[in-house]
């Protein structure tokens, strides 16, 4: 009998994939509308599954009941399966379909979990029934030993009478195959639910002794993690200010040319510019005030009334708390305006 590991892809097309325990792949098929009975008989018309596997976690209802049927485990991934990955694996492969591939890379995902156990079974000369047992959880000498008692000869069967014949042939044969795969399969679960036991009482104790380590390793990590956090937030922050100084350095430069023209918060005047932030205090004088920049509204209705051109401050450049104007818009700005700017540009120039 040849032991197959059997990858499914369950759906409205459903595909299966075939390997042996070499890795060689000895069928893949898709199907629509491919029931349950149809994919058992069609995996035992290849031979015997020793693992049913899918390619998602948890693992789906129809896989499992494939796998409970023969008696075998369920293999499913720790998590899902990426397209990407399921395409490298099978990538040497000719398949016709996504859900053939899909079940060609169930199968290939467990046989590359499986095959150390696999070949490390083979190099011990363990036969094929030995290595599906033992994938079912069964220990390797354990299962070494139900294949010596299952080939033990049978003693010769007593003579019986015609009555006790008759009464042989009435009971039931409890050794035919069905009865022996069966008490076979519930001593492998009996042995892996052992193991099982076992490993969970190892694993329980290594995390007692593990989890007060690994609280305090879970609080340097989040300390760590906020530190992080903030020096990449003051990293941001200096690297801004890097910029904002290259700029202003700029500016400066342009300022000596006659380029840009600084221009200082009210009450400060520069030849006859300032920018008012707030309301406009009531001991405002206009007298050295030529053009003012604000977004106050009611400051605007105020300023304009006594002679003073306005301009919303949007018109500034903004850079390390300085404001900027070029001397081009200045001179867009006395186009615009009955304000005579020739005198302010000539003596900002000279300076």
């Amino acid at each position: 009998m040849d032991y197959l590991i059997a990858g499914v892809d369950p759906g409205a097309t459903t595909a299966v994939a075939l390997l042996d325990f070499d890795g060689n792949l000895i069928a893949c098929e898709s199907r629509k509308g491919w029931g349950l009975e149809g994919v058992i008989s069609y995996i035992l018309s290849h031979g015997k599954p020793s693992v049913i596997a899918t390619d998602v976690s948890p693992t789906p209802s129809f896989v499992s009941k494939i796998a409970s049927s023969f008696g075998v485990v369920a293999y499913s991934p720790n998590e899902n399966l990426s397209v990407g990955y399921k395409q490298d694996l099978t990538r040497s492969f000719r398949t016709l379909n996504a859900h053939e591939m899909d079940s060609l890379a169930c199968a290939l995902n467990a046989y590359k979990n499986l095959q150390n156990k696999i070949r490390n079974l083979k190099s011990k000369n363990a036969p094929p029934e030995a290595i599906h047992m033992v994938l079912q959880g069964v220990r390797h000498d354990r299962a070494l030993e139900k294949i010596s008692q299952r080939n033990v000869p049978r003693k010769k069967p007593e003579k019986r009478t015609a009555l006790q014949g008759r009464e042989a042939v009435q009971k039931p044969d409890f050794k035919s195959n069905v009865y022996a795969e069966r008490v076979n399969f519930l001593e492998c679960e009996l042995s892996k639910r052992e193991n099982e036991v076992r490993l969970l009482k190892d694993k329980n104790a290594g995390l007692k002794r593990e989890m007060h380590l690994e609280f305090k390793k879970d609080e340097k990590i989040q300390v760590l993690l906020k530190n992080i956090k903030s020096l990449k937030k003051r990293l941001r922050s200096l690297q801004k200010r890097l910029k904002n100084v290259a700029r202003l350095k700029k500016m400066v430069l342009q300022a000596s040319a006659g380029e840009v023209m600084a221009i200082p918060e009210y009450p400060l005047v520069n030849n006859g510019l300032t920018v008012l932030r707030g309301n406009l205090p009531k001991d405002f004088s206009e007298d050295d005030v030529k053009i003012m920049f604000t977004d106050d509204g009611k400051a605007k209705r105020i300023l304009e009334a006594r002679g003073v051109a306005v301009y919303e401050t949007k018109m500034l450049d903004l850079t390390e708390g300085l404001y900027w104007i070029t001397a081009e818009k200045i001179e867009k700005m006395g186009k615009s305006r009955r304000v005579s700017l020739e005198k302010i540009i000539e003596e900002y120039q000279k300076k």
